[in-house]
């Protein structure tokens, strides 16, 4: 959402002249929006964020999550998430887990529009779902060194409009 209908970026990176990139978003002022909604969600149910990862000076790196105030839950075309008494609530069977997350490189213009045009983008990272009791440094030291990406084809998030 934004008052003039644009929400613009720069790229970081360690050059003398960074690049911009202005993007067509929802066109909307907030004096139409009086009110809050307050909504429970368990953390259990959340989308992993999207990410930027910003190399400032190639020697070290930060990431930022993309929209920190957007939560994201997946779900099945057709299903919703249940919205009662403060506390929104989805059907197991419904819930869509998604295998991979956007991690845009915020030194190119490409990279900084890839959290938003999830479709399309190939910066993406996958996730390790560490669940049955799995330690997160076991799964690192077990599998250190190979190759857990080329046999994965992760099913790419779809809008419906």
């Amino acid at each position: 959402m934004s008052s003039d209908g644009m929400i613009r970026f720069q790229t970081t990176s360690s050059r003398l002249r960074e690049e911009t990139l202005e993007l067509t978003v929802y066109r909307e002022n907030t004096t139409g929006r009086t009110a809050r909604l307050q909504v429970n969600v368990a953390s259990s149910l959340l989308a992993p964020p999207h990410l930027m990862i910003h190399r400032p000076l190639g020697d070290h790196a930060y990431y930022e999550v993309t929209g920190p105030e957007i939560y994201r839950v997946g779900v099945q075309p057709g299903a919703a998430l249940t919205y009662a008494n403060g506390v929104g609530t989805i059907d197991e069977a419904t819930l869509k887990r998604f295998e991979y997350v956007v991690v845009g490189d915020a030194s190119s213009v490409e990279g900084l529009a890839a959290p938003y045009d999830e479709e399309e983008t190939k910066q993406v990272v996958h996730v390790e779902n560490l669940d049955d009791g799995l330690d997160l440094f076991e799964f690192w030291q077990t599998n250190q060194n190979s190759d857990q990406v080329s046999s994965r084809r992760p099913e790419p998030r779809i809008f419906s409009t």
